[in-house]
């Protein structure tokens, strides 16, 4: 496989449930120049058999056993450093990416330069019902505003640089609060 586009760094733990409908989701998209690193961090359910028949099936896919637990923090930032991707995308093992994500996303930031990140509106699914929307902002003085006191881009939709990570050294930590 040549060198992806796109990194999809995706942390789990027990998540048998919703794994392989997360997986299939980052697979279908309409960028096929990704990988995906799966990082188990200590699961005890059937989570890791799922991830390997897909890793088996698919190159694309990584499997990473973590070998001491370190929480969805430290387990994103291995993945992140294993990375080969131009671009990192962060996704939680519960997430669903619409197929032309990872497309739109990368085309935004190529022709913005100057932006380090990127990410979109965000659909909760509940077990019932339709989803509430999470309306984030587009304007850019009020992105740089809420970014003082919280995320303005939502985890489970963001794509950022490389460069972000390993060449400003910018990591993933743990909020703390204010």
């Amino acid at each position: 496989m040549k060198k992806p586009t796109v990194s999809v760094v995706m942390p789990t733990f027990n998540r048998e449930k919703y794994i392989a409908e997360s997986i299939k989701s980052v697979l279908l998209s309409t960028l096929k120049e990704l990988e995906l690193i799966i990082v188990d961090d200590g699961s005890t359910d059937g989570a890791v058999e799922i991830i390997k028949q897909f890793a088996e099936k698919d190159p694309r896919v990584i499997y990473v056993n973590n070998i001491k637990h370190k929480g969805v923090v430290g387990a994103s930032n291995l993945g992140t450093r294993m990375a080969k991707g131009k671009y990192i995308a962060r996704m939680d093992d519960d997430d669903i990416s619409l197929p032309e994500r990872f497309q739109k996303e990368v085309a935004f930031l190529e022709k913005h330069p100057d932006i380090m990140a990127c990410g979109c509106w965000v659909e909760t699914m509940p077990d019932k019902g339709k989803g509430t929307i999470w309306q984030l902002p587009t304007d850019p003085a009020e992105i740089k505003s809420m970014m003082l006191f919280c995320g303005a881009i939502a985890n489970p939709t963001c794509l950022i640089r490389r460069s972000v990570f390993f060449d400003l050294g910018f990591w993933f930590t743990t909020y703390k609060g204010i």
